[in-house]
């Protein structure tokens, strides 16, 4: 919570003043806006407390190569990664040992105005923009 002072001065000798009180919940600590049009999300490094990836290059469409492993290491806190993107768009999932897979809750989730599917695994959970190709996740 944040509480912010707001006073005013009309010029002529009168003034307004009044606190309020702000709370700021279900913001996102990091974002990594993604221009290269392939990553594997493996090479960003981990403990970085990553909260969305943005495929944000509009004039390509970009594949993002991710694994349950990478998920987990990017986003300490929750162990959720929030994926957005342009149709054209693709996740591809690579480096998870044999068995090892995404299970398609069949659920969205809208986070800011924007929806996404969500996609979990061993602990991980994956919300990827519904535009976004998923067919390259290995899933259960």
């Amino acid at each position: 919570s944040y509480s912010i002072r707001v006073q005013t001065d009309d010029g002529q000798g009168g003034t307004y003043e009044e606190q309020f009180a702000i709370t700021v919940n279900n913001f996102i600590d990091e974002i990594l806006m993604v221009t290269d049009p392939a990553l594997a999300l493996g090479n960003v490094g981990t403990g970085l407390n990553l909260e969305l990836v943005h495929l944000s290059n509009d004039a390509e469409n970009q594949i993002l190569t991710l694994s349950v492993a990478d998920v987990m290491g990017v986003s300490s806190d929750a162990n959720q990664l929030l994926i957005r993107g342009d149709a054209g768009d693709a996740i591809v999932s690579s480096g998870d040992p044999v068995g090892v897979t995404w299970t398609d809750m069949g659920i969205q989730e809208i986070v800011d105005s924007v929806t996404y599917n969500v996609f979990v695994s061993n602990g991980a959970i994956l919300l990827v923009e519904d535009v976004v190709d998923t067919t390259g996740l290995s899933l259960s």
